[in-house]
């Protein structure tokens, strides 16, 4: 009869440590934050922008341990702007009904990533839209300056209980 050869089970016993990825050279897949595919109807993200597939903090490495950290010029530029738009109380539905006509203004405009309004639930004619561009002035020059603004105000702005207020801002690292 043969004997086996002894192996440490126990609680006592060295457990096996996982192995850790470095990233030297991130993989990317396509950008696709979670709420892109959340609401039927919602077209696919645009081809061409990137994100890394391997989560990451900014402007650390995917692994504390790890000797590298993933380059930064992707996420850099992007900035989140950010618009609180309050309606006129009664009008919040045909609010929502035109930003789902003029939506499609803001996503084909160059250098716009992602686009998402939600409403508040505590205040229902408080809106907020968040718009992910590439930098400030893809939102100035390829948006605010264009035909697409006017036709984009045209059509959601008679619902505007006063002027919206618009921020931009950046991740912190």
């Amino acid at each position: 009869m043969a004997r086996r050869a002894a192996t440490a089970t126990g609680p006592g016993a060295p457990r096996p440590q996982p192995q850790r990825a470095v990233l030297t050279e991130p993989a990317r897949r396509e950008y696709s934050p979670p709420y892109v595919h959340s609401h039927p109807g919602t077209p696919p993200p645009r081809a061409g922008v990137t994100q890394f597939a391997t989560p990451f903090l900014p402007g650390r490495p995917a692994d504390p341990e790890a000797s590298t950290a993933p380059p930064l010029g992707i996420l850099a530029g992007m900035v989140l702007e950010v618009g609180l738009i309050d309606v006129t109380t009664g009008s919040e539905d045909d609010f929502a009904t035109a930003y789902r006509t003029a939506r499609e203004l803001l996503t084909d405009t160059p250098g716009c990533r992602s686009v998402r309004m939600t409403r508040g639930v505590e205040s229902p004619s408080r809106f907020v839209l968040l718009v992910e561009w590439d930098s400030v002035e893809a939102h100035e020059k390829n948006f605010r300056a264009s035909d697409r603004f006017a036709r984009w105000r045209g059509l959601i702005g008679p619902y505007f209980a006063q002027p919206p207020r618009v921020e931009h801002f950046t991740d912190l690292a």
